[in-house]
């Protein structure tokens, strides 16, 4: 059985949620601590990756998912200030 999740944890995880948009639009995850402090880590690899990907398919999907994040992480929809 799990234990009940608290305000604090769920503050942490919406804190890392943010941040894990900003740092890595292109992951499908909220990055762990390690991540979000690494400059090589996993989060950043495969965020590296899908960006390629997204790239190859056209450049209007690589915008649309920048601004997304951007949207998602309380950034504001100013995609040209980024």
């Amino acid at each position: 059985e799990y234990a009940k999740a608290t305000d604090d944890h769920c503050r942490q995880w919406d804190e890392r949620f943010a941040r894990t948009r900003q740092l890595f639009p292109f992951v499908l995850h909220t990055a762990c601590e390690e991540c979000l402090e690494s400059s090589n880590g996993p989060s950043r690899v495969l965020n590296e990756q899908y960006e390629g990907i997204a790239i190859a398919v056209s450049e209007e999907l690589h915008l649309m998912i920048r601004w997304g994040a951007r949207v998602a992480s309380g950034q504001g929809a100013d995609i040209l200030s980024a």
